[in-house]
């Protein structure tokens, strides 16, 4: 048998808990005060994240941007020629000639520049065509494959605020995202950042943009838990307080 404990009690869901704090974010004004006071604070940036906001969870910015421009199933002269310039934007950011686009099957889907984020699959060895592409051109620090880490990732959460953005990975348990191919998850977030705002009018707009660790381990530079749940008073639901406990009891 198993130990006698509520389920509540065994959760280690990271995204249970990224929930939880979505939901305080959006209705414990108290709470929300504190926690963006403290992320200015780590930024060094007073007033950084201030007043009305808008948050989102999962955000895989560059592929809903993608999605975006058309409906991907209906081939259009004008879909690819779109298509084309927002990838010649990334690789020339990264110092590639776009030209390499029309020397290789993997970046085409039939008539159309397929999905960047399908570069990096592994189950039809694309990633290791990638790399092969980046030998053969001279393609240093994993150019291509960090361009099609950026369209894939999805951060845990994006705040914007006093038109300034900030990405938030949450991590409880894991460590940060790193592989033997090269994937960094913090290298990837930065990349996420650069390519959205020479790509999407909308970023271009912002006026910063930052992002930051929610950790277990406190330092100077990132988020703890134990940092942001300090006062269980911050928050006016019993079930947050309830759950986020848990936390407290296992990190203190």
């Amino acid at each position: 048998m198993f130990n006698d404990k509520k389920y509540f009690e065994v959760n280690r869901e990271e995204r249970h808990f990224g929930n939880l704090l979505i939901s305080a974010i959006i209705y414990d004004e108290k709470f929300r005060c504190f926690l963006f006071d403290l992320i200015n604070k780590k930024i060094n940036k007073p007033e950084y994240l201030n007043g009305s906001f808008d948050i989102y969870s999962e955000t895989a910015i560059l592929r809903d941007y993608w999605n975006d421009l058309s409906d991907f199933k209906k081939f259009t002269p004008e879909l690819l020629a779109r298509r084309k310039e927002i990838i010649s934007l990334c690789m020339k950011h990264f110092y590639i000639d776009p030209i390499i686009l029309d020397k290789y099957p993997l970046f085409w889907n039939n008539k159309n520049l397929c999905f960047p984020g399908k570069w990096t699959e592994k189950n039809n060895n694309n990633l290791q065509n990638l790399k092969e592409i980046q030998e053969k051109n001279s393609i240093s620090n994993n150019y291509l494959c960090r361009i099609g880490w950026a369209f894939k990732a999805k951060p845990d959460l994006l705040i914007i605020s006093n038109n300034n953005c900030i990405i938030i990975e949450l991590k409880l348990e894991s460590g940060i995202g790193k592989n033997k191919d090269g994937y960094n998850q913090i290298q990837t977030q930065q990349d996420i950042i650069e390519l959205s705002k020479i790509t999407v009018p909308f970023f271009k707009t912002i006026s910063s943009f930052e992002n930051i660790l929610l950790t277990k381990e406190k330092n100077n530079f990132y988020l703890s838990w134990l940092e942001i749940l300090q006062d269980l008073n911050n928050f006016s639901n019993d079930l947050i307080k309830k759950h986020f406990n848990i936390i407290i009891k296992k990190l203190s």
